[in-house]
């Protein structure tokens, strides 16, 4: 397994990683329904411009590559102070426009909450990380994170930060060196955000 970073011929098939490590996402199952397309296509529309999004703006996405061929993905958002601010202008309102209202609700609510909960310090936030399901289990997850870190330590901030709607991988984070810092609802979605300093001790392989 070697770690890259993504460039922009490689954006498909970054985006298609994620959109399948997402597929049962609670949250994007909870926004997308009621969408005008399918929540498969919602979604991987969604990571498409996620993915664009940061390489346009000189942002990391970070990928796992095995074979020549991506296995696992991770988006990063350094703080404020680093790199140009890119709008996502009519891609993002293309998006926008194929929500439901409650889809809208939850995706504006989403952001609302984000705000409030996440780490006020300057760190690197991992908007999404995904791995294809037959790569799990080997710590491709866990080189991802780590690379965020190494990332983080290279802005000199102090760590990083993430964000779960799935109570299955509170426990994983835990094992990966962060900290539950907040728990806060989306509606009527949990919601849990996580902080790692840079440096902190893991033990889980994924």
């Amino acid at each position: 397994m070697e770690l890259i970073r993504v460039a922009e011929g490689q954006a498909e098939d970054a985006a298609q990683v994620l959109a399948t490590s997402f597929a049962d996402y609670p949250f994007l199952k909870r926004s997308l329904a009621g969408a005008t397309e399918p929540v498969e296509a919602m979604t991987l529309l969604l990571f498409r411009i996620a993915v664009r999004y940061r390489l346009s703006a000189g942002y990391p996405v970070m990928g796992a590559s095995e074979g020549g061929r991506i296995v696992g993905v991770a988006n990063l958002t350094p703080p404020p102070s680093v790199g140009p601010d890119v709008d996502w202008g009519e891609t993002w309102e293309e998006f926008d426009s194929k929500l439901s209202q409650s889809g809208r609700a939850y995706m504006d609510e989403y952001e609302r909450v984000q705000e409030e909960a996440k780490p006020k310090e300057p760190h690197v936030y991992v908007t999404a990380i995904g791995v294809m399901p037959g790569n799990q289990g080997r710590g491709i997850g866990r080189a991802l994170l780590d690379a965020a870190s190494e990332y983080a330590k290279s802005l000199d901030v102090a760590g990083i930060a993430l964000d779960t709607h799935d109570q299955g991988n509170v426990e994983k984070y835990r094992s990966l060196g962060f900290e539950l810092i907040a728990v806060t609802k989306v509606l009527d979605l949990q919601n849990y955000y996580f902080w790692r300093p840079c440096g902190a001790r893991m033990d889980g392989s994924d």
